[in-house]
């Protein structure tokens, strides 16, 4: 809801400021005929504001891609940096390019081109932050389930279980925690917290206990398998 507010907030700006901007140019405060150069500045204008008006919106939908506060910001900035930039340029600077229009459209583009560079540069960066935040989302599956292990290895209670339960421990401690399968994972860290309910229950076996152990290193030991192909690219 919250999104949706933002989106429809920032349409509304957008129509607001797009209409101030036509109606400026065509209506204005001169009644003098408007020259190629006026059209240039007005295409260049509304270039500048529909890139702030499509960053805009384009974060209000898909802000869960862009969860750093620095990042947003940074794309918001570029992008208004630029649309006033490019405004000033077309209404200030028309008297230093005494009506060139190629100096005035190559100024243009060098500015177009710097903020891209900007945006092009922040979006990549927001990208290996959101790969790093889900790698390390995965990494966390093993580091829980190791955590449990050492735990449980550690419980003076479960000393009948202890060779079994030292080499879960040993297998996952040394396992790559960063995963091709966030899906199995989470499969195993869910069938060693089970584990601890099934040490504590008085009605389970011995014999079964560490077979479900056993099982779990299996998977484990499957897991470090798959992982290990799809880093190799399958060879």
């Amino acid at each position: 809801m919250k999104n949706n507010k933002r989106l429809v907030a920032n349409i509304i700006i957008c129509l607001i400021i797009a209409t101030v901007t036509l109606v400026t140019f065509f209506v204005g405060f001169s009644k003098g005929e408007r020259t190629s150069f006026d059209y240039a500045s007005l295409i260049f204008v509304m270039i500048s504001e529909f890139a702030l008006f499509a960053g805009l919106i384009l974060l209000s939908v898909n802000s869960a891609y862009m969860k750093t506060a620095l990042i947003r910001s940074g794309i918001i900035t570029a992008l208004s940096g630029y649309w006033i930039l490019t405004t000033l340029v077309s209404l200030f600077f028309r008297v230093i390019f005494n009506d060139n229009l190629g100096g005035f459209i190559t100024v243009q583009i060098i500015i177009m081109g710097i903020t891209a560079i900007i945006c092009i540069t922040l979006f990549i960066v927001s990208s290996n932050v959101q790969s790093s935040n889900n790698n390390i989302s995965q990494q966390n599956y093993l580091h829980d389930g190791e955590n449990i292990a050492f735990s449980l290895k550690s419980n003076v209670e479960f000393q009948s279980y202890r060779n079994h339960l030292d080499e879960l421990y040993e297998i996952l401690k040394y396992s790559d925690k960063i995963s091709t399968n966030a899906a199995l994972d989470r499969e195993i860290n869910n069938k060693i917290t089970l584990l601890s309910s099934y040490l504590n229950d008085k009605e389970m076996k011995e014999v079964e206990v560490n077979q479900y152990i056993d099982n779990i290193i299996s998977m484990i030991k499957e897991r470090n398998m798959i992982t290990l192909q799809a880093k190799r690219g399958g060879y």
